[in-house]
């Protein structure tokens, strides 16, 4: 049987990490992709020990940030096992030319990881999509969307409102443009200059603009 799973976004357009339970739906959802997620299984934990319960978790992460950074994990895990010490984490590196099929064939195994660190765009869009991620609208309270952008909301959830995704933190993603070649293509006039923003018809019409103008490379 296919197990569902949730995913938590940790980045307004950076990562997510996903958390195995069971159950099932499907959806469809927002278009802009990084790359595929992953799903998750839920680890059983272990006996009980006299310091707490006792776990085994396996973790999954693709190069999103410093997560592609054993230096960097290992320590994060110092300082989740100061607090857990009973929990113990094994962490597998994965990387855009096979983590995707590493993801499948354990899903499809029923021996998917327990987290997957991964880009939060295309999270809804594959696994949600395929019925293996898990309705998180109950999170989504009054008081937790006052806090969290509507971009990031809109992330998070699919076209029928289904939400696959809950924030931990938000961060902004800025473009920068060669002010010189622009002018000199004529394309500042699809620049939004005072809002300092362009619309997407208006991005695919610059970069046409300065295409046009000789600037192979754009």
């Amino acid at each position: 049987m296919k197990k569902q799973v949730s995913a938590i976004l940790t980045a307004g357009m950076a990562a997510s990490l996903l958390v195995g339970c069971g159950g099932g739906s499907t959806s469809t959802a927002p278009a802009e992709s990084t790359s595929t997620a992953a799903s998750t299984e839920a680890a059983a934990p272990a006996e009980s020990t006299e310091a707490g319960q006792a776990a085994d978790i396996t973790l999954w992460t693709y190069p999103i940030g410093k997560w592609g950074d054993s230096e960097s994990v290992d320590a994060l895990l110092a300082d989740f096992n100061a607090q857990y010490p009973d929990i113990h984490v094994t962490v597998e590196y994965l990387d855009y030319t096979n983590g995707d099929d590493q993801v499948n064939t354990a899903i499809e195994g029923g021996s998917a990881p327990d987290l997957v660190m991964e880009g939060p765009e295309r999270l809804v869009a594959n696994w949600g999509a395929k019925g293996l991620m898990v309705d998180l609208s109950d999170l989504w309270t009054d008081d937790q969307k006052a806090d969290i952008s509507a971009s990031v909301e809109s992330a998070c959830k699919d076209s029928s409102g289904a939400y696959y995704e809950f924030p931990l933190c938000m961060t902004a993603h800025c473009m920068a443009i060669n002010k010189t070649v622009f002018e000199a293509a004529d394309a500042m006039q699809y620049v939004d200059a005072e809002n300092h923003t362009w619309t997407t018809d208006n991005f695919l019409k610059a970069v046409q603009a300065v295409y046009d103008s000789g600037k192979t490379d754009v």
